[in-house]
């Protein structure tokens, strides 16, 4: 294990080559040996000729991509705009709101309402329109916690039953964790219930970023985006959702004194088990047992990732791009 994680280590902080066509109006190029892997599993589904490709360039800092089947397309936030867009393979990119209230993370509820985790407006919110129709007026779900302001709603998803886990940095105040309008002490993993209050789960990890909830939903993974300690955590789940056991799954080291581009941030979990997440130099890939089994070198740096319906495409957003990635 430590041999393999050595190995990712030294190819990451390689210089990659590759040749860049044009498909359709986008820029794909095969991964080629950006893939790094020995896993089954993940060379089933990406292989080195699988097709990397930018939608499209421009924007400032792309973010929290959801894919929506009612609009068979991608919304995904630009937060320094605080506007929302749509992708979709007929159109192209399009605005969707043209003030989305700094939202970073976007989550399509159970109730298939569009859910905004607004950063710099330090909200989680629902948009009142629907999802075809949008409106640009929303309804606050969470502003507080114990009458303190949160930090900055950052990524969440949900559950089966409607309850939303979410993250709460500070990255949406203008000083960061030193921001005199901090009022939190601390940075936190909440839980919002379908029909409840808003709960803590989680109070000492450092800039919990990304989110995501195991195909059983009996743990959630968060991305740490700490400079000092680029991490990944395991929380495990008890019935009622409470954290039983916080295991810390894989930190990521500069190898050879290089420093990688990016932290850990968004990531998701594939219908198989794969779990995709976002960090330093690309992709990271774990398999089942949240285990580090591939990487996959992305020319940008990379800030989430949301399969479409059919896992047969992952887009990613990254720095001023939107990105695919092809899956078998």
């Amino acid at each position: 294990m430590k041999s393999l994680i050595r190995w990712i280590g030294y190819v990451i902080a390689c210089t990659v080559t590759f040749t860049t066509t044009m498909v359709l109006g986008k820029e794909c190029t095969p991964l080629g040996e950006r893939l790094r892997s020995t896993n089954s599993d993940l060379l089933r589904l990406v292989t080195e000729d699988s097709a990397l490709c930018v939608l499209e360039r421009g924007f400032q800092w792309t973010e929290g991509p959801v894919w929506v089947d009612e609009l068979n397309g991608l919304l995904f936030s630009d937060i320094p705009e605080s506007k929302v867009y749509l992708y979709t393979e007929a159109s192209g990119v399009r605005e969707y709101l043209s003030n989305s209230r700094y939202s970073n993370g976007l989550l399509i509820s159970p109730a298939r309402k569009l859910i905004l985790l607004q950063s710099r407006n330090r909200t989680v919110s629902e948009m009142m329109g629907t999802i075809d129709k949008p409106s640009m007026t929303y309804e606050d779900l969470a502003t507080s916690y114990h009458s303190k302001r949160l930090n900055s709603p950052n990524d969440g998803v949900f559950n089966k039953k409607g309850d939303l886990f979410f993250t709460d940095p500070p990255y949406g105040l203008p000083m960061g964790i030193n921001d005199p309008h901090k009022e939190l002490p601390f940075q936190g993993v909440f839980l919002l219930p379908k029909d409840g209050k808003l709960t803590l789960l989680e109070s000492e990890l450092s800039f919990p970023n990304g989110i995501a909830l195991a195909l059983d939903e009996s743990y959630i993974v968060v991305a740490i985006s700490d400079k000092q300690h680029k991490a990944w955590y395991k929380l495990d789940l008890d019935t009622d959702n409470a954290v039983t056991k916080k295991t810390l799954i894989h930190e990521h080291k500069n190898v050879e004194g290089r420093v990688m581009e990016g932290m850990p941030d968004g990531l998701v979990f594939h219908s198989n088990g794969l779990l995709f997440a976002t960090g330093p130099g690309g992709l990271f890939v774990f398999d089942t047992n949240l285990i580090l089994v591939g990487h996959i070198s992305i020319p940008n740096i990379t800030s989430n990732v949301a399969f479409d319906s059919s896992y047969k495409t992952l887009y990613i957003t990254a720095n001023d791009t939107l990105m695919t990635l092809s899956l078998n």
